[in-house]
């Protein structure tokens, strides 16, 4: 073995590359290439109040519109404009939007391509919010403004509050019941309790109506407030009662909820779970606030009638929530800046990243390469075999 010696470096050296060559295309390269954008980004204007989000935001909007983008409305159509158009429109209270900014950024979520930059200015105004704040892998940059005839509401919740109470099981409304008169009796405020037998003994002008029962609300009956228990199969449900909106309260045990209509549009909600879902939330129909507990007010079902801070939760959403209220049916209230973009979505985002490369085979390139080196190799081979059959080895 030791006179072993090779003699034909360059064939070896050849074969090596072919066999490297045909490894190299049978594992199927892709080479990734950045995809470049078609197209400039949008800018969005709420088709309502399009001329005033453009007078405020003039400076930034018109440098945009001049790097190339181009202007839609903000709303289901996503409709081509300029500034022509929305300048002459002015603000038309007639052609506003049938939807919530977040339904309309869920149509967006499903309607334009994920990596294109969208510029969204608008009020914010929290009716306008209204609905789940959904995730969206969207790439948004949203800016909001207060118009200048915003008026803060300063509500007080003035002389007796009259409170009527209606359960069909009756200690739930015993539970209500004690904790309204631990209030009246702690604070001194005027408290009127009505503890209903049946629906038709509700006394007008109730500014709160505690409904505690699954069934629907009677036509005709009508309060400032009214909370009822949501409609459904309850499940089980290892988890806790927290704090929302304004609220404040160390967590409870919950053990039982409504599953919650993912259709519903709460505007606010005040009692959530572990994991974010709402066990009370409220929304705002004509001039009533409704609110919806995805839980009874049942030692069966959670810890709340057993906690000693049970009359201070109902303090907080009698009073508090009164006032929150009022600015829920205030067309001027103001959403917090923090809850205007959608919820990210990391997943999508990241599936939208590579989706905006373009992969490119090279198989093709690396068979073709094989084939070059075999014909090399062949012809070298031929070469070697030649010299020795003339006897030059």
């Amino acid at each position: 073995t030791k006179k072993i010696r090779i003699s034909e470096w360059w064939l070896l050296l050849w074969r090596c590359l072919l066999l490297a060559a045909v490894a190299f295309a049978m594992a199927g390269p892709l080479w990734q290439r950045k995809a470049m954008p078609s197209e400039k980004g949008w800018v969005m204007l709420p088709t309502a109040t399009a001329a005033a989000a453009y007078q405020h935001f003039k400076g930034r909007i018109d440098s945009l519109l001049a790097a190339g983008y181009e202007l839609h409305y903000f709303d289901d159509g996503f409709a081509k404009t300029s500034v022509e158009e929305i300048t002459k429109r002015n603000n038309d209270s007639a052609a506003a939007a049938t939807l919530s900014y977040r339904a309309i950024t869920d149509l967006l979520q499903q309607t334009v391509d994920a990596n294109r930059p969208l510029f969204v200015f608008t009020d914010n105004y929290l009716h306008h919010f209204s609905g789940t704040r959904n995730p969206a892998a969207l790439n948004l940059h949203w800016q909001t403004y207060t118009p200048a005839d915003t008026m803060h509401p300063s509500a007080t919740v003035a002389g007796p509050l009259r409170v009527a109470i209606f359960s069909q099981t009756k200690e739930d409304g015993q539970y209500i019941r004690a904790a309204l008169e631990a209030i009246r009796s702690y604070s001194k405020k005027e408290i009127l309790i009505s503890v209903l037998a049946s629906p038709k003994e509700l006394p007008a002008q109730q500014d709160w109506l505690f409904w505690l029962s699954p069934d629907s609300l009677p036509a005709g009956i009508k309060a400032a407030n009214v909370l009822r228990y949501a409609v459904g199969t309850p499940v089980p449900e290892h988890s806790f009662v927290l704090p929302a909106a304004n609220s404040s309260f160390a967590p409870l045990p919950l053990y039982q909820r409504v599953p919650r209509d993912t259709s519903a549009a709460e505007e606010q909600v005040y009692w959530k779970d572990a994991f974010g879902e709402p066990l009370l939330a409220a929304r705002v129909s004509n001039t009533s606030v409704y609110y919806t507990l995805y839980t009874h007010i049942d030692p069966a079902w959670n810890a709340l009638p057993w906690t000693g801070s049970f009359p201070q939760l109902m303090y907080q959403l009698l009073y508090s929530a009164t006032l929150q209220a009022d600015a829920l049916l205030n067309s001027h209230a103001i959403i917090d800046s923090t809850q205007v973009l959608p919820l990210p979505a990391d997943a999508m985002a990241r599936r939208s990243k590579l989706q905006a490369s373009t992969l490119v085979p090279l198989s093709g390139l690396a068979w073709l390469l094989a084939f070059l080196l075999l014909l090399a190799e062949r012809c070298l081979s031929f070469f070697y075999r030649k010299q020795v059959n003339n006897g030059s080895q």
